[in-house]
Formats: structure tokens, C-alpha cells, sequence
């Protein structure tokens, strides 16, 4: 299918969903750099323990330790 021209309708579920998805970033970005600010990056938020260096390498926007991540997965997989 290339060089096929997307429909107005596909065109406008691609903007809706990058606007979706740059609004949860920016949202993202700011909760980051408050933590840079306040000192918190690399804390757990849940815990208050050190996130590993390899979590943060992997994931620098991380804001739970792997184990506090797996615990909040399993509830929210509850609901």
C-alpha cells in the first residue's frame, strides 16, 4: 500500500492519538523535572528506596523501584 494517501478520518485518529500522546509526555516531563528540582529523582515514590541505576538507564522517567512497578501493575491490573 505505498504511497497510498490516508483518509481524512485516519489522518485525524493519527492527531488525536499524537496529541494524546504528547500531552502525557509533557505531563511526564514536568512531574521529571520537579523531581530533578526537589531532589526525589531516583527515589522510589512509593517506597522512598533508591530506583536501580539499570531501571534508570532504561527508563530515566521511571518513578518506582522494579518491585513497587510489579506490585502497581498487578493492582491496576485488577481494576
Amino acid at each position: 500500500m505505498a504511497g497510498r494517501t490516508k483518509s481524512l478520518r485516519e489522518r485525524a485518529a493519527d492527531w488525536d492519538w499524537r496529541m494524546a500522546n504528547w500531552a502525557y509526555e509533557g505531563a511526564r516531563g514536568q512531574q521529571l523535572m520537579g523531581r530533578l528540582r526537589g531532589g526525589t529523582y531516583g527515589l522510589c515514590t512509593n517506597c522512598g528506596k533508591p530506583i536501580a541505576a539499570t531501571r534508570l538507564a532504561a527508563r530515566p522517567d521511571a518513578m518506582r523501584c522494579l518491585g513497587c512497578q510489579v506490585d502497581y501493575e498487578k493492582q491496576a491490573s485488577k481494576r
